[in-house]
């Protein structure tokens, strides 16, 4: 298994990789540290960095799965990181649909009644593939 430094190196590496939007290279330091700290000691399952269109701007998503919780980090353009953290014993199911012509969603459903989620081609089978290993931590959990 990879120690959590070795994930979040591979984390950085994916992020830095993405086209859209360009990181600054001085801004890794305190991305890695803003990933480090929301981690805290959990161990890392499993991640997916990914650039996402939120009101016509590129942010970069990076969704965190660890034992406990999914970790979400969104990087604005302006290289700004909010990060929110969902317990996986406060989300009830994961959601797969298919609203239009080669499209998915994904939808996470909490135990209060919210819900977050993405639309995506179908084509990326590595987003798909992401959210079917929480949804089987969330199944393994009960």
């Amino acid at each position: 298994m990879k120690s959590k430094d070795a994930f979040i190196q591979e984390i950085l590496k994916d992020i830095y990789n993405l086209p859209n939007p360009k990181l600054e290279e001085s801004r890794k330091i305190q991305i890695k540290a803003v990933i480090d700290n929301a981690i805290n000691g959990d161990d890392i399952k499993e991640h997916l960095s990914i650039d996402v269109l939120v009101n016509q701007q590129t942010y970069i998503y990076v969704y965190v799965l660890t034992e406990k919780r999914l970790v979400v980090f969104a990087i604005s353009p302006q290289n700004k990181v909010n990060s929110n953290s969902f317990s996986l014993q406060e989300m009830q199911k994961v959601n797969f649909n298919s609203p239009e012509p080669a499209q998915m969603s994904i939808e996470i459903v909490l135990s209060n009644g919210n819900s977050f989620g993405l639309k995506y081609s179908e084509d990326n089978k590595k987003i798909t593939s992401f959210f079917q290993k929480l949804d089987q931590q969330l199944i393994n959990k009960e």
